[in-house]
């Protein structure tokens, strides 16, 4: 679909004809929102490209970096909490992982993936000397 039909700008397209309706039929002066600024630009997130995060883990040097650009890329956390996570944080058997401390203030749980479990369990990762405790 076009720019036209996107959800947000769906509901400012129908409010504008619902006002200039208003208007139109004298039942308002003016549209009560006119001096509110309209948002132009949306910022867009920064995404890798399934080429770019298949790059990014060819060029890892060895099996703990790999480890650990896969671990980022799966879990989407940033570089500060996977630093600050310990393995009690990591709860294999109920497959979910406790970030806490964010920078948000706020603890998130997120789910591991088969892939995930593959590198975190099975005594084959190279980050199972990370933090014990």
């Amino acid at each position: 679909m076009g720019d036209k039909f996107q959800v947000g700008k769906l509901g400012s397209y129908n409010n504008f004809n619902f006002f200039n309706f208003y208007i139109e039929r004298g039942y308002a002066d003016k549209k009560p929102a006119t001096k509110i600024k309209k948002i132009n630009d949306i910022k867009r997130l920064k995404t890798l490209s399934d080429e770019d995060i298949d790059k990014l883990i060819a060029g890892a040097t060895n099996k703990f970096t790999r480890d650990i650009i896969t671990f980022l890329i799966y879990t989407g956390c940033r570089k500060g909490e996977a630093l600050n996570l310990k393995w009690d944080d990591v709860d294999l058997q109920n497959g979910v992982i406790a970030m806490k401390g964010t920078k948000t203030k706020y603890d998130r749980y997120i789910p591991i993936s088969n892939a995930l479990k593959s590198i975190l369990g099975g005594g084959n990762s190279s980050l199972e000397n990370i933090k014990k405790s």
